[in-house]
């Protein structure tokens, strides 16, 4: 934790509705907190965990062998300073593998975060196969660990 006002966990994804990482941030502004963004690629698992927080992760798929350090997208890492830069709020980017939730989870208890913040998604196509076998991560975070969640609803589109 970086100071008492404490730490806010915000959970983003690619192709996110920006009204999550909006109100992650007026939230944060409010509480004085630091603003943790935290991608999980679920294709990929934690080998393991380096001293600056970073992840060493390795596909789940066996064909391929790549031990790897694993980056957080730049167009997510773009798409997060163009709505977090303007504001008044300290913010820093976590890129990791494995389950969202477990990730998210642990990542909360690591850096002893005050609430874990998602977004809502729509129902689509393309709602992954964890997804769907598992239950969304809204659901699973609010089952399996003791901090609070605030699920932000998606936007409307008209």
């Amino acid at each position: 934790m970086t100071d008492s006002s404490g730490v806010l966990l915000l959970g983003v994804c690619r192709e996110q509705d920006p009204s999550a990482p909006a109100q992650a941030a007026a939230l944060a502004a409010q509480l004085g907190a630091e603003l943790h963004c935290a991608w999980v690629d679920p294709a990929r698992y934690t080998v393991q965990r380096l001293a600056d927080g970073t992840v060493r992760s390795a596909p789940i798929d066996p064909e391929v062998q790549d031990v790897a350090v694993q980056p957080f997208p730049p167009q997510l890492n773009a798409q997060l300073a163009a709505l977090l830069d303007p504001l008044a709020v300290r913010w820093r980017t976590h890129a990791l593998a494995g389950s969202p939730s477990a990730e998210l989870s642990a990542l909360a208890e690591r850096i002893d975060a005050r609430m874990i913040v998602i977004g809502a998604r729509r129902p689509s196509l393309r709602t992954s196969l964890h997804e769907l076998l598992n239950g969304s991560v809204a659901a699973q975070l609010a089952r399996n660990q003791l901090r609070p969640v605030l699920v932000v609803p998606a936007a409307q589109r008209s």
